[in-house]
């Protein structure tokens, strides 16, 4: 799913800014870093490769903490929303997990990932989400150290 920038026209005149994000696009997010999430875990335990094993494993456990960071910014940004605006964002009930056990198919995969994360950019306003941002770019560090380490054989 691609995000497209949404201008508002504020009232002082032309100038525009990002949409925040809708409830539905912010629960589309969650999901798709819980899918990223156990795609990386699934990989970890399909590798026969002890030095990929090693890396994935470290991969998901930064990628688990980063992403409940993410998340849980993400809902206290919304701590004026009703409980039950809350318990839909979180109602996922299904996860599309890609089970890779080819080198190159992963690779790929982690590529999509990068290119979903930056694209976050259109999503959410640059200048009201700095902390969510940071923990975006942490994300992206990672994937991309991983990226370089699935090189070394």
């Amino acid at each position: 799913m691609k995000y497209s920038q949404k201008n508002k026209k504020t009232s002082k005149g032309n100038k525009t800014r990002k949409n925040k994000g809708s409830l539905k696009s912010n629960k589309h997010i969650i999901t798709y870093m819980l899918q990223m999430l156990m795609t990386v875990k699934l990989y970890h335990w399909n590798t026969l490769v002890h030095s990929v094993h090693v890396a994935t494993d470290d991969l998901y456990g930064q990628l688990n903490t980063l992403v409940d960071q993410f998340v849980e910014v993400l809902l206290g940004k919304h701590n004026n929303i009703s409980q039950k605006s809350k318990n839909e964002m979180l109602s996922i009930k299904t996860l599309h997990l890609n089970n890779y056990k080819d080198d190159g198919k992963f690779n790929k995969e982690l590529e999509t990932y990068k290119n979903y994360l930056i694209g976050l950019n259109t999503h959410f306003s640059q200048h009201d989400n700095t902390d969510l941002f940071n923990i975006r770019d942490e994300i992206l560090a990672n994937l991309n150290k991983i990226s370089y380490l699935l090189t070394l054989k």
